[in-house]
């Protein structure tokens, strides 16, 4: 499944018109559009609506490991009014906490990194859009899913010589509207890998299991850190790289987080 987030419904229209979702009015929480396999929640603007929104559409879809997408408008000092940015690195200027979604995908998009701010603002990071959700959508989309499967797409609404101002729908979606193709192809390959990585998960976990005893708590952990190891290493068999001398679950998962962290490091 495929879910995707925008704040406001100048944002979502035209990724309704692109994906021909149909209202669905039976759900009286938020404005939600959905057909097939795609669901698209709209928030409102800031933290505290886009973490309650997309808590509330994980639990409500009830989706095993779905694809996340943020859509959306940002600004950054320098780069030209309608260009589209795939976030590599998120921080919550508030806390400090980042966020490092693996950059995986190919070919790989243009990228940057991204400050989620909680006030509008004058202000440009240095060397950094700056939007008021991304941290928030990542972290409660984290429960869900994975961070392969979670990713922050923005497209340049002001900069230094053109300063924020409220934009009409149709403004919005004209900025939006040449990148529908390139945002649906990014959902396709991410789609494509969830695929991939769940099939190729549950033989592994299983074996894993019948291996070493884990609890329930840890065959959650288990099942995350494999699904993970398959998403950055796609070639590479997990059972044929276990060292010797792991000698239960706990000691497993210890080494696979581990190694998974060492390897992302690539991606900072």
């Amino acid at each position: 499944m495929l879910i995707l987030h925008t704040a406001l419904h100048a944002e979502a229209r035209a990724l309704i018109q692109h994906f021909r979702l149909q209202r669905q009015h039976e759900v009286k929480s938020f404005a939600c559009f959905a057909c097939e396999d795609i669901f698209l929640i709209e928030s409102g603007m800031g933290k505290i609506d886009t973490a309650t929104a997309v808590g509330w559409a994980g639990a409500f879809l009830g989706a095993e490991e779905p694809v996340w997408l943020n859509v959306g408008m940002a600004g950054h000092a320098d780069h030209e009014l309608g260009k589209l940015l795939l976030a590599q690195r998120v921080e919550d200027q508030t806390s400090g906490q980042r966020f490092y979604p693996p950059q995986i995908l190919h070919p790989l998009p243009a990228s940057e990194n991204l400050v989620t701010v909680g006030q509008p603002t004058l202000e440009y990071p240095d060397d950094a859009m700056v939007d008021m959700e991304a941290s928030a959508f990542i972290r409660s989309a984290s429960r869900f899913s994975t961070l392969e499967l979670i990713h922050s797409i923005k497209v340049i609404a002001d900069n230094q010589l053109n300063p924020p101002a409220r934009m009409k729908t149709a403004a919005v979606e004209a900025l939006l509207s040449p990148h529908l193709e390139n945002i649906s192809q990014i959902a396709d390959q991410l789609l494509q890998l969830r695929r991939l990585t769940i099939d190729l998960t549950r033989e592994t976990q299983d074996v894993i299991r019948n291996r070493w005893h884990f609890s329930q708590y840890q065959r959650n952990q288990l099942r995350r850190l494999v699904q993970r190891y398959h998403a950055l290493h796609p070639g590479q068999a997990l059972l044929d790289n276990i060292p010797e001398h792991i000698k239960d679950g706990k000691h497993f998962i210890t080494w696979l987080d581990e190694t998974l962290t060492n390897a992302t490091l690539n991606f900072h």
